[in-house]
């Protein structure tokens, strides 16, 4: 028997479209280091063939599996342009921005909220809950798409892809051309009890392994568990919605007292999920 196939239309997703333009971008963005980056030229080609990728599969036959692939291939790409954002931030001295954010921060909150929360509770059973609300962000990330596909409606999945795809690139974006380093989420110094917790160490591990220079204001962690959680009220049940909710208020706090991000870099995530979201969602009412 011959391997099933299915016809591919291109863009299938409204977020090729916004991929598209973000290779783009990054195309644009390695253009002007080709002096000075060795491997800069290569990348503006990859970058060139990726953004017309979805439009040079349009009408192609795809296998089922990779045709299943493209339910989830938007985590493909946000991965991938995470990497390589510490490629190019690596490149980039962000100690300006970096102390103008802690200014700001100060100034809108008059303390800085990430030092004097944990200083205020400085409890190993309390670190370790807000270390793993924090952990809770990769579990939303994976079960709140896998619920949505599951439900097999074209419409819920593209919309769903749109909203979080809108709320990574724009965050990404933001780190291409304002990179900001934020706290280091290392409790060890200050506070050696906290960072013998078994979670703080996996948290620990992740942060080491896949960490990007550059990525702290706006928090894309806030602004993908917000986008999530908006997805979740329109096409899964109420339960699940609001488990997604607050797992999402969770990520939102716990983001601050792990000191991974400033309070204002989880704030302007906040800020800017709802003001694309609510977007998207009077775009797709209007359609």
């Amino acid at each position: 028997m011959g391997a099933v196939s299915v016809s591919a239309s291109a863009p299938s997703l409204p977020s090729d479209r916004l991929f598209a333009l973000f290779n783009l971008l990054l195309a644009l963005t390695w253009l002007s280091l080709t002096r000075s980056v060795p491997l800069a030229p290569w990348l503006v080609a990859a970058h060139l063939v990726a953004a017309a990728l979805p439009w040079l599969l349009a009408g192609r036959p795809l296998s089922l599996a990779v045709a299943s692939l493209r339910d989830y291939y938007p985590l493909l790409w946000i991965s991938a342009f995470w990497s390589e954002l510490d490629f190019h931030n690596a490149l980039v001295n962000t100690s300006r921005h970096d102390a103008l954010i802690s200014r700001l921060d100060l100034a809108v909150f008059g303390v800085h909220l990430h030092q004097a929360w944990v200083a205020r509770m400085p409890w190993i059973w309390f670190s370790e809950f807000m270390q793993l609300s924090y952990f809770a962000y990769y579990p939303l990330l994976a079960i709140v798409p896998l619920l949505i596909v599951r439900t097999g409606d074209r419409d819920a999945i593209g919309e769903l892809w749109l909203r979080v795809v809108l709320c990574y690139l724009v965050c990404y974006a933001c780190y291409l051309y304002f990179p900001v380093n934020g706290p280091d989420g290392d409790l060890s110094a200050n506070f050696p009890l906290l960072a013998e917790g078994p979670v703080y160490r996996v948290n620990s591990w992740l942060r080491a392994s896949g960490d990007s220079l550059g990525t702290s204001l706006p928090s894309s962690h806030v602004a993908g568990a917000v986008a999530l959680a908006w997805a979740a009220w329109r096409f899964l049940s109420r339960r699940r919605a609001i488990i997604a909710t607050v797992v999402s208020v969770l990520i939102l706090f716990a983001t601050v007292y792990t000191q991974q991000h400033f309070a204002i870099d989880s704030l302007a995530g906040l800020v800017l999920a709802v003001g694309l979201n609510v977007g998207v969602t009077k775009a797709a009412v209007r359609h």
